[in-house]
């Protein structure tokens, strides 16, 4: 004999229907089958979650070893360009051009500054404009800052006055 999975009532093995509440009984092997099935799909789900836990896991490395790297091409601007990064993604790509174009900015202006420093020293009273050739390098240190804070918020937004510019394509 069997029980009614509704209203619990005694109905014959065979029987498709609950002789008391007319509920659909399943048969024995139904109610496994059934159950294993439910089984399978919660395991499946488990294993979908998992993945993309783990995937995700793999995205966060990557994207801060990403970071990490267009950090350093404000900084030292050849270690992704010689460890070939640039080519692996955009985002490092547009970095170390703009770290590139700060670089090469830097020598330029400081090279100006060397030959207006060297001429300016002959000229009586020019000296009291000297000084201000140190906020020239303020001004680049704050570019850089603003690079790194563009990394930090993962915005591809070109520097200030020099950011036009493209070295590395």
């Amino acid at each position: 004999m069997k029980y009614c999975n509704e209203c619990g009532k005694e109905n014959t093995q065979e029987a498709k229907f609950c002789s008391s509440c007319g509920a659909m009984q399943q048969q024995a092997g139904m109610k496994e089958q059934a159950e294993t099935q439910q089984s399978e799909v919660q395991q499946q789900a488990e294993m979908k979650a998992e993945a993309t836990m783990v995937a995700t896991q793999d995205t966060d490395v990557e994207k801060q070893d990403t970071k990490t790297m267009s950090i350093l091409a404000y900084i030292i601007f050849l270690i992704p360009l010689i460890a070939g990064e640039h080519k692996k993604s955009e985002f490092i790509r547009f970095h170390t051009n703009q770290g590139t174009v700060l670089f090469i900015a830097a020598v330029i202006v400081g090279m100006a500054c060397s030959v207006l420093t060297s001429l300016l020293i002959f000229i009586p009273g020019a000296w009291v404009i000297i000084p201000f050739f140190g906020f020239v390098w303020v001004l680049f240190l704050a570019f850089v800052i603003i690079g790194i804070v563009n990394v930090a918020n993962d915005a591809m937004k070109p520097l200030p006055i020099i950011g036009g510019f493209t070295v590395i394509k």
